[in-house]
């Protein structure tokens, strides 16, 4: 180790310099050179210490994250880390249990200018200690009365379910119209919890969106009025909104108390895209790829769902993209691209959508082309379009891919591919015909799901599905008003996690449904539910329609 300069020698090395041996004391050749690198390390007065961006991530296993320098003046570093591997680029690969890691940049020029980030891991479950049986079960008797029209903070725990803990985030009070039902979202796509698993963002029936503290049920600072709210992948503080057609970058005070900052970051009506002036009536799901760069969405702008004919996406490395389904068309960034293929030969398939802009990847979005349109006229214009199975367009490019073979039902969206069909079967991204793995083997009259994937990240853990309540009485198959989460391993077990208790009477899509999403962390799972639908959760301000809540289902492992 150098010895430590004092102020006064600090200042004299300003630069590095020669050092000139005394009379019959000559130092060898690399010797020298050793002393004066030595020196040019400690030769400023006020060395420039490294800065790394980002400071501070949070990443799910196996994910990567490309760390950089920042500090001008450097040229080549030393990456390291205290857990884990990093390439000699900065490029960090996310190991299980990690929990904190440090990542250090040192210039060989100067040892003592390194700099540090933080990396918060976080391991979602590969496994479930929940119930696997295939026994019947039917809903609890007495039914819990979750403290009324204002019992947001309430805890039960099903007697049938008793390693799950439920804890309603919503009440009465959440929204702004009183007495106003508050939900999660119309499938379990957009990333609704937080990294860090504190926070979940819930929807009022009038158009404003809370995000809720999950762990004191207490409704935070932030109200938003933007079609779709969601959290970043990788930053807890980072909320992520679509405004009409432009996408907005939300900051939470670190208290959350309020909102830090709100600026758009791309508007899909600009130049190069969609074209400055365009008004949107309709849109998709909006999405958020699993590593914060790509943002996708569909549109209209000529009425509502079905009549759209837009599907977009834009990254800042490589702008926006558009597909028009009904020309058949793809552009970037303003000049056409070409006529959509299959991936080898033309494809004929002019449709309006139902829906458009799916998934976690950053190179896939998932649409699918409406039966019909709101004036009762075909959605499909010409081809061969499918008929409730979706396509895959492969994003700057003019590759649009049908799902035609066990890709019947909604389909819960991971990493690296989509589980779709009555047994969830695994449809790689990259190859939709492979490995066609049905995930599990459900009986006969078994309901539709609504599938969750969050907590998945470049590996492929349990995914969650919450199976629709039909207005059924007995439920006649087991798994029937229950979230199950399904292994990837294709043993086709199924964990039953608890009962949503809900009804499927109520007026809305999401509630009607219970519609649920697993939390990043792989630890709860949110769904929406009537709770009995007799108004135990209170009414709606006519007094007359049962208010539906959004409930924590905090789940075994």
């Amino acid at each position: 180790m150098f010895p430590q300069l004092g102020a006064r020698q600090r200042a004299s090395c300003v630069a590095a310099r020669q050092v000139s041996p005394r009379k019959g004391h000559e130092m060898k050749p690399l010797l020298q050179i050793v002393a004066a690198v030595g020196l040019s390390c400690l030769s400023s007065a006020h060395p420039v210490p490294v800065v790394i961006s980002p400071a501070s991530v949070w990443l799910k296993t196996a994910q990567t994250q490309q760390f950089v320098v920042t500090t001008p003046g450097y040229k080549r570093f030393i990456w390291s880390v205290d857990k884990g591997t990093i390439s000699a680029t900065g490029l960090y690969r996310a190991v299980a249990g990690a929990d904190t890691v440090t990542v250090t940049a040192t210039p060989p020029s100067c040892l003592r200018c390194k700099g540090t980030a933080t990396v918060n891991v976080v391991t979602p479950p590969m496994t479930y200690t929940a119930r696997t049986d295939q026994t019947v079960l039917q809903l609890p008797n007495p039914m819990p009365t979750w403290g009324g029209a204002n019992g947001a903070g309430t805890t039960w725990v099903n007697p049938e379910f008793p390693a799950a803990v439920y804890t309603r985030l919503t009440d009465s009070a959440t929204s702004l119209i009183a007495g106003a039902t508050i939900q999660t979202a119309d499938s379990g796509e957009p990333q609704l919890g937080s990294i860090d698993g504190l926070h979940f963002v819930v929807k009022g029936t009038g158009g404003h969106s809370y995000v809720i503290d999950t762990k004191t049920a207490a409704k935070t600072g932030i109200d938003s009025k933007y079609h779709s709210l969601q959290f970043s992948s990788r930053q807890p503080l980072v909320l992520v909104g679509l405004d009409q057609t432009a996408i907005r970058l939300i900051v939470a005070k670190p208290d959350w108390s309020g909102v830090a900052s709100d600026r758009v970051v791309f508007d899909f009506a600009s130049t190069g895209c969609l074209g400055v002036g365009f008004k949107s009536t309709w849109s998709g799901i909006f999405s958020i790829s699993n590593d914060d760069t790509t943002f996708k969405t569909s549109f209209s702008n000529t009425g509502g769902q079905g009549t759209g004919n837009y599907v977009v996406a834009w990254s800042a490395a490589k702008g926006c993209s558009v597909y028009d389904t009904l020309q058949g068309v793809v552009y970037r960034r303003g000049v056409l691209l070409g006529t959509i293929d299959d991936g080898e030969n033309p494809l004929a398939d002019r449709f309006y959508l139902h829906e458009g802009g799916g998934g976690e990847s950053a190179r896939f979005s998932m649409l699918a082309g409406t039966i019909r349109k709101p004036d009762g006229t075909p959605g499909c214009v010409a081809g061969n379009c499918l008929v409730d199975r979706p396509y895959l367009w492969q994003v700057n490019t003019t590759h649009v891919r049908p799902c035609s073979y066990q890709c019947d039902g909604h389909s819960a969206k991971g990493a690296t591919g989509f589980y779709s069909g009555k047994n969830q079967r695994f449809h790689m991204y990259e190859s939709l015909e492979q490995p066609l793995t049905p995930m599990a083997n459900f009986p006969p009259g078994f309901p539709d799901q609504h599938g969750s994937a969050h907590n998945q990240a470049t590996t492929e853990p349990v995914f969650l599905v919450s199976a629709d309540t039909t207005p059924v009485s007995p439920y006649p198959v087991w798994g029937y008003d229950e979230v199950l989460a399904i292994p990837t391993d294709g043993s086709q077990i199924v964990y039953r996690m608890g009962q949503t208790l809900n009804t499927g009477t109520s007026q809305y899509f999401i509630c009607q449904n219970s519609i649920m999403g697993i939390s990043q962390d792989g630890h709860d799972a949110y769904f929406t539910s009537d709770m009995g639908g007799n108004g135990v959760l209170g009414y709606e301000a006519d007094g007359v329609t049962p208010r539906c809540d959004v409930f924590k289902l905090t789940l075994p492992y």
